[in-house]
């Protein structure tokens, strides 16, 4: 594979890692949110063998991003649920790593946050909603590849 130095090494996946726990409240490290799920504590104890299977299917070009799971979170301090979709521990440790990669070689190109709501008075007219962030979306594309698309503000 032809990745430049230090690009996944297992200095940089335990930063990644420890970033991934700090932005976590402790009481979500044993937290198993669907059937399957390997917690923050589950992960971390198997740290260097998970480093190596990540790393073995990067370089054999095998490593997919696994498939979101939706679920159902009681609101903190509200009631009602709200539905998100968790990633797994392992996919949002590759994600750190590639975000931090990306910034220190100058390769991501904006780190702008973009809010499409409705009710904002300041968001421009043509980027409010679901149809103002298709047409972004699509502008982007026809410029840039590939995205990434985050969605952490209230988790």
């Amino acid at each position: 594979m032809n990745t430049p130095p230090n690009f996944f090494d297992f200095d940089r996946f335990k930063e990644a890692f420890t970033a991934l726990k700090r932005s976590q409240k402790k009481s979500r490290f044993e937290h198993e949110y669907y059937s399957g799920y390997i917690t923050i504590k589950a992960f971390e104890e198997d740290l260097q063998g998970n480093f190596s299977r990540i790393k073995n299917s990067l370089i054999q070009r095998s490593f997919k991003f696994s498939r979101l799971h939706p679920v159902l979170l009681a609101r903190e301090g509200k009631a009602g649920y709200r539905m998100i979709c968790i990633p797994t521990v392992q996919d949002r440790v590759v994600q750190k790593i590639l975000i931090s990669y990306l910034q220190q070689t100058d390769q991501l190109l904006s780190s702008e946050t973009v809010d499409f709501s409705q009710s904002k008075k300041d968001v421009k007219k043509e980027l409010r909603g679901t149809t103002g962030a298709r047409r972004l979306a699509n502008k982007l594309q026809k410029k840039h590849p590939y995205a990434l698309k985050t969605d952490i503000s209230a988790f």
